[in-house]
C-alpha cells in the first residue's frame, strides 16, 4: 500500500450503506456497493466493475431457539437451490 506524504489511509467496513455513500459524497473515500442500491439521486458517480463480482453470504439464526414451519422451510428452500445452482467449495 503506497502512503503518501502528510495523508493517512484509513479502512471502514459498513454494512449501512448510506454511512459509505455519505463518506464518498464528501470526498472521504471511496466504496463498493451492490448493483440493488439505487444511486440516482445521490451525489456520487459510479462505475460498474467490467468483471463479476462474487460475495460471500450467509444465513444465521438463533442457536436452541423455535424456528417456524416457515423458517425451515425457507432454510431448506434456500440449501436447496444453492445446492443446485452453485458449486460449492
Amino acid at each position: 500500500m503506497y502512503k503518501a506524504r502528510n495523508s493517512y489511509t484509513y479502512f471502514l467496513s459498513s454494512n449501512r450503506v448510506q454511512t459509505n455513500i455519505d463518506l464518498v459524497a464528501k470526498n472521504e473515500g471511496i466504496s463498493f456497493i451492490l448493483d440493488a442500491v439505487d444511486l440516482k439521486a445521490e451525489k456520487v458517480i459510479t462505475k460498474a466493475m467490467t468483471e463479476p463480482t462474487y460475495v460471500t453470504i450467509g444465513l444465521a439464526w438463533k442457536k436452541d431457539k423455535y424456528l417456524s414451519y416457515a423458517t425451515r422451510a425457507l432454510i431448506k428452500f434456500i440449501e436447496d437451490y444453492i445446492k443446485e445452482h452453485f458449486t460449492i467449495k
